[in-house]
């Protein structure tokens, strides 16, 4: 809204004088002023749609790499051969899971991770219990967290394949394989179209 003051000083008054009585203060409507209207709800409903977009990309994220953890975890023994194979130095590595330490230590807060190194399936486990309760660092857009998170899932989609066609095991190759395209929900415009993530994990859902 235009705020308009105007104030008369009669000559019988000092210049620096204010009649209080003559000072009239005037409310324009925005097409007056000239100034566009804000529409608080759309802006207070944008929010609520961002901090939704925010908690369901770091919640399900955290969870699909606690689901990938546990599987290669459940394979260490041919996980190990294989990250040998490939010249890992870590079978945590067939994942990038480090990759992803990386990603949610540049958009979290994770004060109560004191690692400085992730070499085991179970560590990597510790570190996801300690960014689900962590909050994001403040001022952070959706296109810095979409940036982070997408490049440890391309990494890790790449990781995976690589592996599976490598791998002579039949069921582990399936499995890793599948595991690739666990992170397809990240894929396309997922900050700049804020329905985009949850099209992707809602046609994911479906599917499955």
């Amino acid at each position: 809204m235009g705020l308009c003051a105007s104030k008369a000083v009669t000559e019988d008054e000092p210049k620096n004088h204010v009649n209080h009585e003559s000072v009239k203060i005037s409310v324009n409507s925005p097409e007056q002023s000239g100034v566009a209207a804000i529409d608080l709800k759309k802006i207070d409903e944008n929010e609520a749609r961002t901090n939704d977009w925010k908690d369901a990309i770091k919640g399900v994220t955290l969870i699909v790499c606690d689901r990938l953890a546990h599987v290669i975890e459940g394979e260490k023994i041919l996980c190990i051969e294989l990250a040998h194979k490939r010249k890992l130095d870590s079978y945590v590595q067939l994942m990038a899971a480090r990759s992803f330490v990386s990603a949610f230590r540049d958009i979290l807060d994770v004060q109560t991770w004191k690692e400085e190194y992730v070499d085991t399936m179970v560590k990597f486990k510790k570190f996801i219990n300690a960014a689900q309760a962590s909050q994001y660092k403040p001022n952070l857009s959706r296109s810095l967290i979409a940036e982070k998170l997408q490049g440890a899932a391309k990494e890790s989609q790449q990781q995976l394949l690589d592996a599976a066609q490598m791998c002579t095991h039949a069921d582990l190759k399936s499995s890793l394989s599948f595991l690739a395209h666990s992170f397809d929900y990240l894929e396309g415009d997922i900050a700049g179209d804020v329905n985009k993530l949850f099209k992707n994990l809602e046609e994911m859902t479906s599917d499955s």
